[in-house]
């Protein structure tokens, strides 16, 4: 019987999987018609592809924050295929209702708010696997293999990621 671990995964391309598991990107947007219900750790695994397309923005992204971006490496060169750290899903909002949140004039907008049926995701408590860990992703938040799972239950504990789990 296998033992079910208190944590679910998510698939995310690089470079934004890099980024999110060093605490370098917050929102993770997802083409979603409702947010989870899941607030916890999540193993975030580095998708087989890579979003060339998106490379631009991730630099820029690291140039707002101070962040230099040779700090990130070669984006072609990231880990893909495999869990690459964990983060704590803090919760979810559509990005309809997210400008009322922040108090948004209907012309104003969000740059990286790409679509009003959409969902963006809050990562906090970021933190890397030393090693990536081969494995498969899939498509939505779903439950990793026991030992990612286990894996990315310890790094959370340790980054205090794990601090304040909860379902709702």
């Amino acid at each position: 019987m296998e033992r079910r671990v208190g944590v679910l995964a998510l698939s995310i391309r690089q470079p934004w999987a890099e980024l999110v598991v060093r605490g370098w990107k917050t929102i993770e947007n997802r083409d979603w018609q409702r947010p989870p219900r899941y607030q916890g750790p999540v193993a975030i695994h580095a998708s087989l592809r890579l979003d060339r397309a998106g490379i631009p923005g991730a630099l820029s992204m690291l140039r707002e924050a101070g962040v230099d971006p040779a700090a990130l490496g070669a984006p072609e060169a990231l880990p893909r295929g495999a869990y690459v750290g964990v983060a704590l899903l803090g919760g979810g909002v559509r990005l309809d209702d997210l400008g009322a949140r922040l108090h948004l004039t209907p012309g104003q907008q969000i740059w990286w708010a790409w679509g009003h049926e959409h969902v963006a995701l809050h990562m906090v408590g970021a933190a890397r696997f030393e090693a990536p860990i081969p494995g498969r992703g899939r498509l939505g938040l779903y439950p990793p293999p026991p030992e990612v799972g286990e894996a990315a239950l310890e790094l959370a504990r340790h980054a205090g990621a794990a601090d304040g789990r909860r379902r709702r």
